[in-house]
């Protein structure tokens, strides 16, 4: 019986505490971090909502003008052991008095054109008005 426990001493065998992984690299359980008084923390009812498919507005420059142009977000970024990963949360809290709160990522947008109450997606031409640059973007939360 004691056989068994043979070379267990190395590592862990509890999920809860740290692991090794292959690549001999240590892993630990995340910890949550509930704080105690919640008057700090702002409503999530108050602050908007940045989800897929919603229309963002961004600063482009052309032909040596800046310009505000409508975008529809199609997916979002976050840095991972310094590689880019598509996010598995669809929605991120957006609070426009405070962007130190901002969440640390980048969205991937297409350029749309408002006609009437709908919004279409610019077509990408050969020669057209817009360029592959403004008509898919990639930036950062920050510039939004």
């Amino acid at each position: 019986m004691s056989m068994l426990t043979l070379g267990c001493d190395k590592g862990s065998i509890d999920i809860g505490s740290k692991f090794k992984s292959r690549s001999e690299r240590w892993f630990g359980s995340k910890k949550s971090l509930e704080k105690d008084n919640k008057d700090d923390q702002p409503r999530s009812d108050d602050l908007t909502r940045l989800r897929r498919n919603s229309i963002i507005v961004l600063r482009v420059r052309k032909g040596g003008q800046e310009m505000l142009l409508e975008y529809r977000a199609l997916a979002f970024f976050i840095k991972y052991y310094n590689k880019w990963f598509v996010s598995i949360p669809n929605e991120f809290l957006w609070n426009e008095n405070d962007k130190s709160k901002i969440a640390k990522g980048r969205v991937l947008a297409r350029l749309v054109k408002k006609h009437g109450e709908t919004y279409e997606e610019v077509q990408l031409e050969t020669g057209g008005e817009w360029a592959p640059n403004h008509v898919f973007v990639s930036v950062p939360f920050d510039e939004i």
